[in-house]
């Protein structure tokens, strides 16, 4: 009798869990795209973004967005048949948890994505590269004569934790003293460190000094020593692989009309600031 009681409940457990399992398995499959699905069913792609120019600025008074990012996002949305709304402001220290949770629905601020940041959110295909260069005080000549002098005793490098001026300076220079800024600091904060006396070097694009030696002329100057190049993409929230897919695509199509180009010209002083994508090598196709 008891042998006859514990096969039907074996049985009956098997079928519970199983139902239970396929119907979680459904619902993370749903809920992978639902900012996919979202944007598709209201037309407007939420974009968190920094005030950053030339990247992007917003003016206090009016509202209006302009930038070399803002144009690029305008231009997507076109060719998407969709709108671009400019939700808010992001917090550096806080994005990647933020753009996962649904406070906006891709990162519009150039992405700059690092392994360690690839771990949380998806990167797109990048529409331009803009080389990584040292920052040094504009008086300052140590590191006139070449690369190796940035390796001198001593030196004390500004960086941002977790930032690409934090790799590069534990991949290329470890031996320089590192002065760590939170990510939460004022984005130019690695300038006013150098300008100030503070550090001796930091880095960065030049995108990222332009607006900081505009403002501030005569304090500080980039060295001709390309130490990386930072891809300008977007960022996606992680597992939303149709978004990616529909971004990525409508970024090869502004690739190869031509529209990235009138785009990065515009912005673009005579000393280059971007590499572009189309110039970039294909990747080795896997095996």
């Amino acid at each position: 009798m008891t042998k006859n009681l514990i096969l039907p409940l074996i049985v009956a457990l098997a079928v519970s869990v199983g139902a239970h399992f396929f119907m979680n398995t459904v619902e993370v499959s749903h809920n992978a795209d639902k900012v996919y699905e979202r944007i598709m069913r209201t037309g407007t792609i939420r974009c968190g973004y920094i005030n950053w120019w030339p990247a992007i600025l917003k003016d206090p008074n009016s509202g209006e967005m302009k930038g070399y990012v803002v144009d690029y996002f305008n231009a997507l949305a076109k060719a998407l048949d969709l709108k671009i709304e400019w939700t808010e402001e992001l917090n550096l220290g806080t994005y990647l948890n933020d753009l996962n949770n649904g406070r906006y629905d891709v990162e519009c601020a150039g992405g700059w994505p690092s392994a360690v940041r690839g771990k949380l959110i998806y990167y797109t295909n990048p529409f331009a590269y803009s080389p990584a260069v040292p920052f040094v005080r504009v008086n300052d000549t140590r590191f006139d004569s070449g690369i190796s002098t940035l390796s001198q005793k001593g030196i004390k490098a500004a960086v941002v934790d977790g930032d690409t001026s934090q790799i590069i300076r534990r991949q290329h220079f470890p031996a320089m003293t590192e002065i760590s800024i939170p990510q939460n600091a004022a984005i130019n904060e690695y300038f006013v460190m150098v300008a100030s006396g503070k550090a001796d070097v930091t880095f960065s694009d030049y995108i990222g000094a332009l607006a900081y030696i505009e403002k501030n002329p005569d304090t500080i100057k980039p060295l001709p020593y390309n130490l990386r190049l930072v891809p300008q993409c977007v960022g996606v929230p992680m597992g939303e692989n149709k978004l990616l897919a529909m971004l990525n695509t409508a970024n090869q199509e502004l690739l190869l009309d031509g529209t990235v180009e009138s785009i990065l010209v515009k912005y673009e002083p005579a000393q280059k600031m971007f590499v572009r994508a189309t110039d970039m090598p294909p990747a080795s196709p896997t095996d």
